[in-house]
C-alpha cells in the first residue's frame, strides 16, 4: 500500500524534529508543502517539494494516478487533520480525473498527527507493487 500525505503547516514537522529550524523558516516564506510517504519501514520520507497548497494537493492526486492500479475499482483511503473540507476538495478530484467510487474516510492516526498537525491531507491506495492485488 501507499501512504502518501502533505501538510498545511511546516511548524509541527519542525517541533517534531522532523525538520531544522532554518528550512522551517525559508519553507513558510517560501510556502513550500512536502510531499511526504510512508515507508517500508513506517519512516516520514518527503519525496518532493511543492510550492502553495492547491498544487501540493494537486501534486498528492497525480501521484495517485502515476503510481495507483486499477483506481476504479479499489478502495481508496482519505485522511485529515481536522480539515474535511478540504479531504472533500481532494476526494472530489480523485473522482473527476480517475473515476475513483470508493472510499475510506477517516481522521489521521495520532502518531503521524502529532508530526503534523492539523490540515494534513493524506491518500492510501494500492500500487502495483501491492501483494494485496486481485
Amino acid at each position: 500500500m501507499e501512504h502518501i500525505f502533505t501538510v498545511e503547516t511546516l511548524d509541527y514537522l519542525y517541533k517534531g524534529g522532523r525538520l531544522s529550524r532554518t528550512s522551517a523558516i525559508a519553507g513558510g516564506l517560501l510556502d513550500i508543502k512536502p510531499i511526504i510517504e510512508v515507508d517500508n519501514n513506517g519512516a516520514l520520507v518527503a519525496i518532493e517539494k511543492v510550492r502553495g497548497r492547491i498544487r501540493s494537493l494537486k501534486r498528492l492526486v497525480d501521484i495517485v494516478g502515476e503510481r495507483g492500479v486499477d483506481l476504479t475499482s479499489q478502495t481508496i483511503g482519505l485522511v485529515h487533520g481536522d480539515d474535511i473540507e478540504t479531504m472533500n476538495m481532494v476526494k472530489n478530484m480523485l473522482i473527476e480525473k480517475y473515476g475513483c467510487r470508493t472510499f475510506l474516510e477517516s481522521y489521521v492516526g495520532c502518531a503521524i498527527g502529532a508530526h503534523t498537525g492539523p490540515g494534513i491531507i493524506g491518500i492510501i491506495f494500492l500500487s502495483e507493487k501491492s501483494p494485496y492485488l486481485i
